[in-house]
C-alpha cells in the first residue's frame, strides 16, 4: 500500500461571522469558516466587488457604493495586511448625480518598496460625458500617488479590465507592465481598446484597437500569459458581442491576444462559442485565464481557458457554465469545449476563473442560484480531462438565504498558495455587502472551533519520496484519510480507527506516484478538512 506522511499543525485565525444561525450550515469543507464582512460601515449599497492579492499576501479590494436616496455613488478601496482578517480604508469617494459603471483593480510589484495598486474606472457625468482613468496608489502605505492615465469620452464606456505581468514579466517590460482593456460605444460601432504601460505604470503611452463590432460589446476580461516556449509574454482578451442592448440578451464570445509582444497589435478575433452548436449565440459574461509560469504545457503552448454563462434553452431560466480552452499553438484557432456545469437541475451563473502558477491549476467559481451556493473547482493546466473538474467545496459561502447577484471572484494568495474569494451578499434594505472567505481561514471571532480536528500544512510540499500530515484530534475518534488526484481518481482511502485525542500521524510513500497535484482529506464524524499538495520527483 502506498503511504503518505502529512503533518497538520493547529491554526487559530479570528474572523467576522456572518449569517447568524446559518453560519457554517451545509458547508462541505470545514476549512472555510465564518465569512468576513469587508466593511462594517454599511451605510451604502455595496456592489461589484473586486479583489487583488500582492506577492506577500496583502489584499486589496474595491467595490462600488451607491446611495439611491441621494442619487449618489462612488468607489471604496480597502486593504488588509493580515491575509484578509481585518480591513482598512485606502480611499473612498461618493458624488451626487455621478455614477461609476465599471472599474477594476490590480496590485503589482515584488517588494514593499515598489508595491503599487492600480485602479481603473469610468466616471459617468452625463450621457455624453465620461471620464476613463487609471489611478495609482502606494500599496504599502495606502497613499494616492497620481493619475497616470485619463481620457474623456463622449459615449458610454461599457466595461473595464486590468491585468499585470509582474509575477512573470514580459521581455518588453521593466520592471513589469500594466494593461487595461475597455469596451466603448463609439457610434455607429462599439469598439474594444487596449492601453498599456511597459514601465511599471509610470506611463500609459501605448493604446490601440483590438476590434470593432457591429453589435454591442459589454462584458470583457483580460489576462496575461507566458511560458518558456513563449517568453515574450502576451495579453489575452475575451469579450461578448450581443445583438441587443437588453441586460438579459445573449450573444457570442470572442477572444484574441497580442501577436508576438505585449506592445504588438492584436490577432484577428476568434469566435469560440460556435464550436459548440448548442451554445452558439447563447453565451455571455466571459472570463479568461492564461498559464503564466516557468514550464511548458504538454502541447508546448500556453494553456488558455475561457468560461462563460450559457442560456441553455434561450429563455433565461436554465443557465449553465461552459469552458473553452486552447492548449496548443497559440496562433491557431485550436479551441475545444470543456463541460463544467451543464446540469438541468441547477441554474448556474456568472463564472470567474484564475490561473494558479504554484500548482499549475485553473481555479473556477460561479453562482449556483438554485441552491444559493458558491462552489469552487479546479482543473489542471493541461486540461487533459476538460470535462472532469475537482470540486474543492460546493459552498464556501455561509448563508444560503442572501444571494441575488453575488458575482463571485477567486484570487490566489501567492504568500500561502491558497485561494481567497469575494462576492456580494444581500443585507438589509436591499443593500449589498462585500464579503470574503479563504481556504486558509478557519475560525470566526468569538467562535469555538467546530471541527473535532485542527488543520494545518503538509510537508514537504512538493514531496518527492514521502510527505507528512499530522493532525490534532480534540476528542478520540475514528477518521478516514483520502487522497485523490487532479482527475478525481481516488489514490488512497484509508480508515484509521480509535485515534486518541492529541496528535495523529500518517505516512505515505509517493515515490511511485506521477508528478502533479493531489488533494488529501481527513473525514471524521461527518466533518471534513481538505487541502492540496504536489508530488515532484
Amino acid at each position: 500500500m502506498k503511504r503518505i506522511f502529512i503533518v497538520i499543525t493547529f491554526l487559530m485565525i479570528a474572523k467576522y461571522s456572518f449569517g447568524q444561525e446559518q453560519a457554517n450550515a451545509g458547508k462541505s469543507n470545514s476549512k472555510y469558516a465564518g465569512d468576513i464582512i469587508l466593511d462594517q460601515e454599511q451605510t451604502y449599497n455595496q456592489r461589484n466587488v473586486r479583489l487583488s492579492v500582492a506577492f506577500n499576501g496583502w489584499m486589496y479590494a474595491a467595490y462600488s457604493i451607491i446611495d439611491s436616496a441621494t442619487n449618489s455613488s462612488g468607489i471604496k478601496i480597502v486593504y488588509s495586511k493580515d491575509n484578509g482578517l481585518s480591513w482598512n480604508t485606502m480611499n473612498a469617494y461618493i458624488f451626487n448625480n455621478i455614477t461609476y459603471p465599471a472599474f477594476d483593480i490590480v496590485v503589482a510589484g515584488n517588494d514593499t518598496n515598489s508595491l503599487m495598486l492600480y485602479v481603473a474606472g469610468v466616471r459617468k457625468n452625463s450621457d455624453t460625458d465620461y471620464v476613463l482613468y487609471i489611478d495609482k496608489y502606494n500599496a504599502t502605505n495606502a497613499q494616492y500617488l497620481e493619475n497616470p492615465y485619463r481620457s474623456n469620452k463622449n459615449n458610454s464606456v461599457l466595461d473595464i479590465a486590468l491585468a499585470s505581468d509582474y509575477r512573470q514579466p514580459s521581455i518588453n517590460s521593466a520592471p513589469y507592465s500594466v494593461a487595461m482593456l475597455y469596451s466603448y460605444r463609439n457610434l455607429p460601432y462599439d469598439s474594444l481598446n487596449y492601453v498599456l504601460s511597459t514601465d511599471g505604470g509610470a506611463n500609459f503611452n501605448y493604446e490601440n484597437n483590438v476590434t470593432i463590432a457591429n453589435n454591442y460589446l459589454r462584458k470583457i476580461s483580460l489576462s496575461y500569459g507566458r511560458s518558456p516556449n513563449f517568453l515574450n509574454g502576451r495579453y489575452y482578451a475575451a469579450w461578448e458581442v450581443i445583438n441587443s442592448n437588453s441586460p438579459s440578451a445573449n450573444g457570442n464570445i470572442y477572444t484574441s491576444h497580442n501577436q508576438n509582444f505585449i506592445n504588438d497589435a492584436w490577432q484577428a478575433p476568434h469566435n469560440i462559442d460556435s464550436i459548440a452548436p448548442a451554445a452558439a449565440g447563447l453565451c455571455r459574461y466571459p472570463q479568461i485565464a492564461t498559464q503564466f509560469n516557468d514550464i511548458d504545457n504538454d502541447s508546448i503552448g500556453i494553456s488558455t481557458l475561457i468560461v462563460a454563462e450559457r442560456d441553455y434553452q434561450g429563455v433565461g431560466s436554465d443557465h449553465d457554465i461552459l469552458g473553452f480552452y486552447n492548449v496548443g499553438n497559440i496562433h491557431a484557432n485550436n479551441w475545444s469545449r470543456a463541460l463544467i456545469d451543464n446540469s438541468s437541475a441547477t441554474n448556474t451563473l456568472t463564472p470567474h476563473v484564475r490561473f494558479d502558477p504554484a500548482y499549475n491549476n485553473f481555479l473556477l467559481v460561479y453562482y449556483d442560484s438554485t441552491n444559493q451556493k458558491l462552489p469552487y473547482l479546479v482543473n489542471s493546466m493541461n486540461l487533459s480531462q476538460p470535462d472532469t473538474w475537482t470540486k474543492i467545496t460546493e459552498q464556501y459561502n455561509d448563508d444560503t438565504t442572501n444571494l441575488i447577484a453575488p458575482w463571485p471572484k477567486v484570487e490566489i494568495n501567492p504568500a500561502l498558495n491558497q485561494v481567497a474569494h469575494v462576492w456580494i451578499a444581500e443585507g438589509q434594505n436591499n443593500k449589498g455587502i462585500a464579503m470574503l472567505d479563504a481556504e486558509y481561514l478557519h475560525t470566526g471571532i468569538n467562535e469555538e472551533p467546530k471541527s473535532i480536528f485542527s488543520n494545518g500544512v503538509i510537508y514537504p510540499n512538493p514531496a518527492s519520496e514521502t510527505a507528512t500530515i499530522s493532525f490534532n484530534m480534540k476528542t478520540s475518534s475514528d477518521a478516514t484519510i483520502q487522497i485523490i488526484d487532479i482527475t478525481g481518481k481516488i489514490i488512497l482511502d484509508k480508515e484509521v480507527t480509535n485515534i486518541n485525542a492529541g496528535k495523529g500521524v500518517e505516512k505515505i510513500d509517493v515515490r511511485d506516484w506521477d508528478n502533479g497535484v493531489y488533494f488529501f482529506s481527513i473525514l471524521s464524524n461527518k466533518e471534513k478538512f481538505t487541502s492540496r499538495f504536489v508530488v515532484s520527483h
